[in-house]
């Protein structure tokens, strides 16, 4: 209920600058009327009017301007691509009735001079790299402006000490986009709505020292605020919803991330990588929440995730995290409990960079964009989790491991409804075992892995277990109701004992690529095929039962030097079972491949099936 009132009041504040913006040109042009003398320090110019002497085409206007005047265009839209090397004040009649038209030839609006103001009218349709208001200069301020339909809304370059408040931009590719040290801007109290896989904000190559504040952000499909390479941004008070991802600092140190209210995004809410001095602190994150990657000696306090404390440690050890977080982070620690958690609708619901000597225990993690995070780590043991994803986000891992090793995953139940769920796992001396699988193509993924073991997993539902880039790893016991196991570019492998019962949609066993692995004592039953090799050699297939695996269980290509050794196909056979399988021999284009036809055999195959416990 906090967290909602909060985001009302955000929202009705937003609304109501808005408003206010819309009135500010009408009022200010009776006030020039009334008394000029009084309003601005040079002479009036008029664009639109009837009266004598106005202006139809604002440059003549700017032409003929001084530093110091003032021009008052009257409402309309007038076609143009304004140049302004003048310090001059440029205001519209009303923001939504007085518009320059871009006509999506180049820059709209371009500011040489140093302190320009505008105000109080609309800028459209740049060309495509090209910008609404391109700022080359110092000191200026835009304000009550609205930027529609343009590649960058407004685009700073070398500029410093501008103001950009009180503006709406909406349908832009990039809302403020801050390059070449850019700094020293304040950018305020403005509504940015942008589209498609751009930025609302977005500030790089040492753009230093600039504040963000008070802004509404949104973006479908991409970033709300981006910072790369850029020092001593402060980041406040903002409200950032409804974009694919919320905040993104990247080498971006000594940055402030305070006040904000964040979410719902799709992805993070706020991520930090590679990045120091980072402070983030007093954040309301609503269905979303921060990662870090690769960042450290950061300060992360008074956060909350779902109305609930984002716990961050960083160097701690020998402590044990009960139950009450929204979303729990650790950086290089050791000797951790994380327990009796219910953790739910994050990005990251446990995050893990480094350390030692963890204990994930009896914690349940539901639909968080990434369950449980940990890289980098050394000896951890993950037992009797509950991880549970039933909304669709693209590419998410409901586990991720990577680059870890002596970490043991066991007795955890993983389910899932969404299409794109998975688990992965990569390092050295991993064990994945007793654990329950069941959702819609859930895949458990083992990459970049050796001397590992993937033992007695049953997958009630999903797409099996794949391996890419394994060596000496062990697949043992494993029963997969539907799904396969797939071996790309994999080595030495053992997979022994596993059960395979149904892969209606191609063979149970696919190996690519993958070469002196054993494949023994499998059973294969009631699959479209049970295996077949690709540029595989040096396999060992021996005493696998391959049951009602349809006319031709198995099927090589390329795949040479390869044994088949007393392995039960489906029924007593008197003779060799013939493997066929083909050769072949690429050519370039036009010509098409030589294909030639090729036989293996599996010289005395069994006559009954193997008793695999």
């Amino acid at each position: 209920m906090q967290t909602l009132t909060i985001f009302r009041k955000s929202l009705t504040i937003g609304i109501m600058f808005l408003f206010m913006g819309t009135c500010i040109g009408p009022s200010f042009a009776q006030e020039i009327m009334k008394s000029p003398s009084r309003t601005m320090r040079g002479s009036i110019l008029y664009v639109g009017g009837s009266g004598p002497g106005n202006y139809s085409v604002i440059q003549d206007a700017i032409n003929a301007s001084a530093s110091g005047d003032t021009i008052f265009v009257y409402h309309g839209t007038y076609h143009e691509r304004l140049s302004i090397p003048k310090s001059i004040t440029l205001i519209g009649e009303n923001r939504t009735t007085t518009i320059i038209e871009g006509n999506q030839t180049s820059d709209v609006v371009t500011i040489t001079a140093e302190y320009v103001t505008l105000r109080s009218l609309s800028v459209k349709h740049s060309a495509e790299h090209h910008a609404g208001i391109l700022l080359h200069s110092d000191h200026n301020t835009i304000t009550d402006t609205g930027l529609y339909g343009n590649e960058y809304a407004i685009s700073a370059v070398s500029s410093k000490e501008n103001t950009i408040s009180g503006n709406e931009m909406k349908s832009n590719g990039y809302g403020v986009r801050l390059t070449n040290a850019s700094k020293q801007n304040t950018i305020a109290n403005n509504t940015i709505l942008s589209w498609g896989f751009d930025f609302d904000i977005y500030i790089v190559d040492a753009s230093n020292d600039n504040l963000i504040s008070g802004n509404i952000l949104s973006n479908d499909d991409g970033t709300a605020i981006y910072i790369f390479d850029s020092q001593g941004t402060i980041i406040a008070n903002n409200t950032v919803i409804n974009s694919k991802y919320g905040i993104d600092i990247y080498q971006a140190s000594d940055t402030r991330v305070t006040g904000n209210f964040i979410g719902p995004n799709d992805e993070d809410g706020l991520g930090v990588a590679k990045s120091t001095d980072v402070v983030i602190s007093r954040n309301i994150f609503i269905n979303d929440g921060l990662f870090i990657y690769d960042a450290f000696g950061n300060t992360v306090t008074d956060n909350t995730v779902n109305g609930k404390p984002l716990m961050y440690l960083e160097g701690a050890s020998h402590e044990i995290v009960e139950a009450g977080a929204g979303q729990i982070i650790l950086i290089t620690c050791s000797d951790i409990t994380v327990q009796n958690q219910d953790i739910h609708s994050t990005n990251n619901g446990i995050e893990i960079w480094g350390g030692n000597n963890f204990s994930i225990v009896n914690n349940d993690l539901i639909n968080n964009k990434r369950n449980l995070f940990l890289t980098q780590v050394t000896s951890a043991s993950i037992t009797g989790n509950t991880l549970t994803s039933n909304e669709s986000h693209i590419f998410m891992q409901t586990l991720n491991i990577g680059a870890s090793q002596d970490i043991v995953v066991s007795k955890n139940s993983f389910s899932t409804t969404d299409p794109y769920t998975y688990i992965s796992i990569g390092g050295s001396r991993l064990t994945f075992s007793h654990n329950t699988l069941d959702g819609y193509d859930l895949n458990l993924y083992v990459g970049n892995t050796n001397k590992s073991i993937i033992a007695d997993n049953t997958f009630a539902s999903g797409e099996g277990i794949s391996l890419f880039n394994c060596l000496s790893n062990k697949i043992r016991g494993n029963s997969l109701s539907t799904g396969c196991i797939r071996v790309e570019y994999s080595m030495n492998n053992e997979i022994s004992g596993n059960k395979v019962m149904n892969s209606p949609g191609g063979y149970a066993l696919i190996f690519e690529h993958s070469h002196a692995n054993t494949i023994t004592r499998n059973t294969l039953q009631h699959c479209n095929g049970s295996i077949t090799l690709s540029s595989s050699r040096f396999n060992k297939i021996a005493r696998n039962n391959f049951i009602d695996c349809g006319s031709s269980p198995a099927w090589f290509s390329n795949a040479f030097l390869n044994r088949w050794q007393r392995n039960y196909w489906g029924a007593a056979h008197l003779g060799p079972m013939i493997i066929h399988g083909e050769l072949v021999i690429a050519r370039q284009w036009p010509y098409p491949p030589i294909v030639i036809p090729m036989i293996d055999a599996d010289l005395l195959p069994r006559q009954v099936p193997i008793l695999i416990p």
